[in-house]
């Protein structure tokens, strides 16, 4: 009997952590009066959030685009998660599980999750204090080039999945405050100004950052990038910049360009790069360090890693330039 009250404990428990993690389906026609529960009767962005219960993970499905004209946006100019906007207790700061938002990943071209910033003036998305996981949905429309299409803010952790794309925001792709914290592990960014900025922590496990107009990745004073995988490559202004701190422990950093100094890697004054692996290849600069450019008063220590075959108009090292 003991045996049979164990298996039916552990059987209740398995299936109330099920429930726990609920499944909600928000499209731009849903309803606040919808519970969001069944595809055929999804919710709005909104009524998906009000539903949310400490604790619990949730997982969200996008049906479709979402912009500022979807049902229950009540006027907003941006996909907010943020705890302090949710009722009672959340604001005392009850800890909320990770929460998957996600499209569904066999949506055609034209059911394809998206979240929009067209018409914002701002910023399409900000998670603030929330821990979220993007899954097989696109992220773009941000209009204004000193706005962002993510902004993460204030202990916000969020990471960025496989299927995942943030793209084509006039701006920067993806902003991480200096308290935020960022993964992107097997997702996209590209065709954006600046790819990722980051004033708080990075993380680069798996995926590409490329084909930005600016930088791949701007670390500033204060922000830490490390790269454990994955690729930085064809930015059009340097793949990545460093005023705070990045660690190349694998991945790649190739075919970057820049019309000044730095093609794969600039460390500006105070900046500080360690490589313990990877490699950084034909980058290319038309003034110093087609691979590596290092300011003085900066700090570049190789411990391992290849930086070969880059070009540069200047210097004697094309590789490697320390001013």
């Amino acid at each position: 009997m003991k045996k049979l009250a164990l298996i039916l404990a552990f059987a209740v428990a398995v299936c109330s952590a099920v429930l726990a993690q609920e499944t909600l389906y928000v499209s731009a026609r849903g309803s606040e009066d919808n519970s969001g529960r069944i595809e055929a009767e999804p919710t709005t962005f909104s009524g998906a959030l009000s539903q949310i219960q400490a604790g619990n993970t949730r997982k969200i499905i996008i049906l479709g685009t979402l912009d500022i004209n979807s049902n229950g946006m009540k006027n907003d100019n941006a996909f907010v998660f943020n705890i302090n906007a949710l009722p009672g207790d959340y604001k005392k700061g009850n800890a909320l599980g990770e929460i998957i938002i996600t499209g569904k990943p066999d949506a055609s071209e034209s059911e394809r999750a998206v979240l929009s910033g067209k018409g914002s003036g701002k910023f399409a998305v900000l998670v603030s204090k929330f821990k979220i996981r993007f899954e097989n949905i696109e992220i773009s429309g941000c209009e204004v080039k000193h706005k962002f299409g993510l902004y993460i803010v204030d202990d916000a952790q969020v990471t960025f999945g496989p299927g995942t794309a943030v793209r084509d925001n006039a701006g920067i792709g993806i902003y991480v405050a200096d308290e935020g914290t960022c993964v992107i592990d097997g997702s996209e960014v590209y065709n954006n100004y600046i790819g990722i900025a980051a004033a708080g922590n990075l993380t680069l496990r798996n995926g590409t950052i490329r084909d930005n107009t600016g930088t791949g990745i701007a670390v500033y004073n204060g922000g830490t990038c490390t790269i454990a995988g994955g690729e930085v490559f064809n930015n059009s202004n340097r793949g990545v910049a460093v005023a705070g701190m990045l660690t190349l422990r694998n991945g790649k950093i190739r075919d970057n360009n820049s019309l000044k100094n730095g093609g794969g890697v600039f460390i500006s004054k105070g900046g500080r790069f360690t490589m313990s692996g990877g490699s950084i290849t034909n980058n290319r600069a038309q003034g110093a360090g087609g691979g590596v450019y290092v300011e003085t008063n900066a700090r570049f220590d190789q411990n391992a890693g290849t930086i070969s075959a880059n070009n540069a108009g200047q210097g004697s090292n094309p590789n490697v330039f320390r001013q």
